[in-house]
């Protein structure tokens, strides 16, 4: 069964201190290291904002990876 689209998905609100979890692609499906969390620590929703949404995913980004 195939997944939805994002138009058939109901619009949601973020707030600071939500939960997002996702996959992360570097793992294989199903690998429990690939679970990863990330609370949201800003949104703006005013127009022509580039990135409206902040989060902190608890990841190190070494400057010369960036």
């Amino acid at each position: 069964m195939p997944g939805l689209t994002a138009s058939q998905l109901s619009p949601d609100t973020l707030y600071p201190g939500d939960r997002l979890e996702y996959c992360y692609r570097a793992f294989v499906a199903g690998d429990p290291k690939g679970h990863r969390v990330a609370v949201v620590t800003r949104v703006d929703a005013n127009e022509g904002i580039r990135f409206p949404v902040a989060v902190d995913t608890g990841d190190i980004l070494h400057l010369d990876m960036v």
